[in-house]
């Protein structure tokens, strides 16, 4: 994950805590760092955040290459995302995100196996796709989805935020 900092003084507080996390960025200053657990970031000002799968380079792992991605803000959560996953790349599979006890179903299957992220209030999950190349996804409180795999076929992967679109908030101002 990298971390970059928009304007001076930015504040970072992560829930859990992630050690090591600098309390602050300044305009431009970044910080990377390799997250092993779910957290939830909230910053007093706008960061840039790249999030980043490692490839069949990277020491001990032996599938697919690199392959970024960027995180969805929970403001801009959905209650519906139609979003594909295509079967020639399998195994695919949907991150998701939203509120602790929300309802949430992909392709008319309600999700299971949710994980507290700390105590942000969200928890999250993981949900193998196949079957098709298009999937909905649909609950009772706004969520986030993100789609990555790393194929059985080949030496390649991908990563996309699933449920983030252009007229989000983060596309409002332009990229500055």
């Amino acid at each position: 994950m990298k971390l970059v900092g928009v304007v001076d003084g930015t504040l970072l507080t992560t829930d859990p805590s992630v050690g090591g996390l600098p309390a602050s960025l300044a305009a431009g200053q970044a910080y990377s760092f390799e997250a092993t657990a779910n957290f939830h970031l909230q910053t007093s000002q706008p960061v840039a955040v790249g999030l980043f799968m490692e490839g069949s380079t990277a020491t001990g792992f032996t599938a697919g290459d690199p392959s970024q991605s960027i995180p969805i803000p929970t403001r801009q959560g959905r209650t519906s995302i139609d979003f594909i996953a295509p079967t020639s790349l399998a195994p695919t599979h949907a991150q998701l995100v939203a509120p602790t006890g929300a309802a949430i179903s992909v392709d008319s299957t309600a999700v299971t196996g949710w994980t507290a992220i700390g105590t942000s209030g969200y928890s999250q999950t993981r949900v193998a796709l196949s079957g098709t190349d298009g999937h909905h996804a649909s609950g009772d409180k706004p969520f986030s989805l993100s789609v990555h795999a790393y194929p059985t076929v080949g030496d390649t992967s991908y990563w996309y935020p699933g449920s983030l679109g252009i007229g989000d908030d983060i596309f409002h101002s332009g990229f500055e």
